[in-house]
């Protein structure tokens, strides 16, 4: 990591902005540093990763749903948040119903995005617009990590995930 004091200043910027995207292109970003490094510094009810890799065997908004909270119990996030939660039928639906449940902040990173083309990813960024676009005053926080601005994803039938929805970082300039 560039210093010790990197994810204190992420941590930062995610509580005043909520939803952070962070990219470099040489695809740099030390993910199994930064993760423990937010964990250490983070005064939330939770900091879970949820590594998209894991979804390319998805069929669906459901499935992805599945694989969503699978990543949330692995990560350690508390069992009675995630009570309930398996009928959600998307990724938006299960973070809209964690959401009510929480009491304080809570971080979930979402990585690594690095095919704007691969449908899979762009299924995930839309979840995670139609999330942000109905919650600008939630306690979940996102951080969203990828080689490039999550703006060059083409998302449509929905608007893009630009900065209207999240904060965008270049780590290359930090």
């Amino acid at each position: 990591m560039k210093s010790e004091g990197y994810a204190e200043q992420l941590l930062v910027i995610i509580m005043r902005e909520r939803f952070v995207n962070l990219f470099e292109q040489e695809k740099e970003i030390p993910i199994k540093k930064l993760l423990p490094a937010l964990n250490k510094k983070n005064e939330r009810n939770f900091c879970v990763p949820v590594d998209i890799g894991k979804f390319g065997k998805c069929h669906g908004e459901e499935d992805e749903a599945r694989v969503f909270l699978a990543s949330l119990r692995k990560g350690g996030c508390e069992k009675s948040l995630l009570e309930g939660l398996d009928e959600c039928f998307s990724i938006a639906n299960a973070m809209d119903r964690l959401n009510e449940r929480l009491e304080e902040s809570a971080l979930i990173v979402f990585h690594y995005f690095e095919d704007k083309y691969d449908e899979q990813e762009k299924d995930i960024l839309r979840s995670i617009r139609k999330y942000i676009s109905l919650n600008e005053g939630s306690f979940l926080e996102i951080l969203i990590i990828s080689a490039e601005p999550v703006d060059r994803w083409e998302l449509f039938p929905e608007s893009n995930l630009d900065d209207r929805f999240v904060t965008f970082i270049d780590h290359d300039q930090d």
